[in-house]
């Protein structure tokens, strides 16, 4: 099976060797052109324009996808959380530090 630019690349060569009149040129692209824009590919592959999505491709974006949810939604405040905690806890052990009148770092 060709590809669409594989079709188009012997159909222009076919019209500039002059097998192909210029109205039998353009109708043979059209064609193809109508049957490279269909939305579906064997095996359920969605296409976009020349590109083809598999679904385990899908599968994979929408897994990342929830990944970096989980990510910037949970475990990213959670640290900053914790980060907080240990800088107050730190200023308070640094307060009694003085107090007693030991020097720090």
């Amino acid at each position: 099976m060709t590809t669409l630019y594989e079709e188009l690349q012997q159909l222009a060569k076919l019209h500039q060797e002059g097998a192909l009149t210029d109205t039998e040129f353009a109708q043979a692209k059209a064609r193809a052109m109508e049957r490279g824009q269909d939305h579906t590919k064997d095996g359920g592959a969605v296409r976009f324009g020349c590109a083809a999505l598999e679904p385990h491709t899908i599968w994979a974006l929408v897994m990342v996808g929830l990944l970096l949810a989980f990510f910037f939604g949970f475990f990213l405040p959670a640290w900053n959380n914790f980060d907080r905690k240990f800088d107050a806890e730190r200023a308070q052990f640094d307060q009694a530090f003085q107090r007693h009148g030991l020097t720090g770092r």
